[in-house]
């Protein structure tokens, strides 16, 4: 009678009784558990397990690697900055993106995640990353391209196998916006101590050509890219509508929203008034131009630029709705007497990502005086009302202070 009893709760047909139901049984409802991640920005008492956990993340944010195209990089605090060469390298912690894992069958900790690589252009490139025994004395191995602004979902270890989930380019997409989702698979090669792509990941690993000028999208009106950002307006129905996209966040911001168009003497521009304000704009004489919240966006590559790139992060418990946004701001405070000048904003949508969420902010150095005081401020707002602000001076840049910041915001009371 309890086998039948068992039989029915698990849904097993009495017949199969006879051949060992219960192992049956077990293996078809088998849970499957996902991979452990955790914050390492949160400020509570940790568990064991996530001081473990973190631990290991803090060792991995301090190795040397070795990336194709850039050479060997040593990174601290999970950020490398060449300012000679121009390019910015960053392990970042999203969820799904760092996998401790056995890959070799030793029975130890390894570790799979990528490496982002920004060179001040329009590239972003995300090079997939592993490290062998991590909890004992790490081996880096060389790191393998996976594309350039290509949208990570999340990384794996599987059966020693590394499995990436990601949006790539299809054969009609410019290189700023993917829209192809691909699972692709690697393992180690214990003769050449790499990892080498499956067949089910493409080979070979080739650098991706720079972003053609013009998507090639017949119903494209204008076409704009930055440092940052990729803004397309297009025809839908006959109506003007805009696509933002974040490279650094990998987000696209804006989807389709309608724009309002102006034709005047000197060009034509389209404008959206949301979550945040986006002008695209180009002149007769063929110019392009992009402002978000009222600040020029610099749309020359190849003029200088650098960046202040962090996180923020919030204490509280609580998870933020998919239309939260975050605003972030390079601020010029040495006037006491006077505002402060904003040298760079960036607005992200969370989009259903929590806390830590990245920044990038895109600044002319040209403009920074050795003698001037510059900070970062950010807040976090849902249905257009704040709901987190920093209350604390972030300063960077000049006087020794970093280019990499971690900002903690507080709740409005």
């Amino acid at each position: 009678m309890k086998r039948h009893f068992l039989a029915i709760a698990l849904g097993i047909p009495f017949g199969l009784l006879s051949v060992n139901p219960l192992t049956i049984a077990l293996a078809d409802i088998r849970p499957t558990i996902p991979p452990a991640w955790y914050n390492c920005l949160t400020r509570e008492v940790w568990s064991p397990e996530k001081q473990a956990w973190c631990d290991k993340l803090r060792s991995l944010q301090e190795q040397t690697y070795k990336i194709p195209d850039y050479g060997s990089v040593t990174l601290r605090n999970g950020s490398f900055e060449d300012t000679e060469k121009r390019f910015l390298v960053k392990l970042v912690n999203r969820q799904g993106w760092v996998h401790f894992g056995d890959l070799n069958g030793d029975d130890k900790t390894d570790a799979v995640f990528p490496l982002f690589v920004n060179s001040g252009g329009s590239g972003q490139f995300v090079y997939l990353t592993t490290v062998l025994d991590v909890s004992g004395t790490p081996k880096v191995l060389s790191s393998v391209l996976l594309g350039d602004r290509v949208k990570l979902n999340r990384v794996d270890i599987l059966n020693q196998q590394i499995r990436v989930d990601l949006v790539t380019q299809g054969p009609q997409d410019p290189l700023c916006c993917p829209t192809l989702p691909v699972k692709w698979s690697y393992q180690l090669d214990a003769a050449e101590g790499a990892i080498v792509a499956n067949q089910t990941a493409p080979k070979p690993m080739v650098k991706p050509q720079p972003l053609r000028t013009k998507p090639v999208v017949k119903d494209t009106l204008v076409f704009v890219e930055t440092s940052k950002y990729a803004a397309r307006v297009f025809q839908k129905q006959g109506t003007p509508v805009l696509n933002l996209y974040n490279k650094e966040a990998q987000v696209l911001e804006l989807d389709t929203v309608p724009v309002q168009r102006k034709v005047t003497g000197t060009g034509t521009s389209y404008t959206y008034t949301g979550e945040m304000t986006v002008s695209v704009a180009q002149t007769k004489d063929g110019a392009k131009l992009l402002e978000l919240n009222g600040i020029p966006q610099n749309t020359d590559m190849n003029s200088a630029s650098a960046t202040v790139t962090g996180t923020v992060s919030y204490l509280q418990r609580i998870a933020m709705p998919p239309d939260a946004t975050l605003e972030v701001r390079l601020l010029d405070v040495s006037r006491q007497d006077a505002p402060a000048e904003v040298l760079a904003s960036e607005t992200i949508s969370f989009g259903g990502r929590q806390v830590p969420i990245p920044f990038a902010l895109t600044y002319n150095p040209d403009k920074i005086q050795e003698n001037h005081t510059y900070t970062v401020d950010a807040r976090i707002l849902v249905d257009g009302k704040l709901r987190f602000i920093s209350d604390t001076v972030n300063q960077v840049i000049t006087r020794d202070n970093p280019t990499t910041i971690e900002i903690i915001v507080k709740p409005v009371k």
